[in-house]
Order: C-alpha cells, then structure tokens, then sequence
C-alpha cells in the first residue's frame, strides 16, 4: 500500500469517525465486530505514541449493568 492508498484510508476513517458512521470506521474480524480503544499520547502537534486495545463484544457484568447502554 502506497502513501496515497495510506492517506485516503486515514482521511476515510477519520471522516466516518467524525460523523459516527460505525459500518465504515469499524473493521471486522472473522466476520464479527471488534470493538477498540485508542489512546493517543502527544508530543507538541505530533502523535508520540499509539496504544490500541481490541476485543469482541460482551455482555455487561451485572454489577455495573446500570450504567451500560448496549452500542446497536
């Protein structure tokens, strides 16, 4: 993949992010959603270091059930 193909994957992302369109931001893995979290760390206007978590959709456990609200 060259550095254009890079860049549009990029922008592509970053624009459904930025609007919530989940059927275009999200990947799938075995033909199931993943679910992730990124942490970015910064260092003045640059990316520094990126830390990503991935996982597969769970239920809640019951004790913090109450303050979950299921992603559709």
């Amino acid at each position: 993949m060259g550095n254009q193909e890079i860049r549009a994957a990029l922008d592509r992302h970053r624009a459904a992010s930025d609007t919530s369109d989940f059927e275009v931001e999200h990947a799938t893995y075995d033909g199931k959603p993943s679910y992730t979290v990124s942490i970015m760390e910064f260092r003045g206007d640059k990316v520094a270091r990126e830390t990503q978590y991935f996982a597969d959709p769970f239920q809640a456990s019951a004790w913090r059930a109450p303050w979950v609200e299921p992603l559709s």
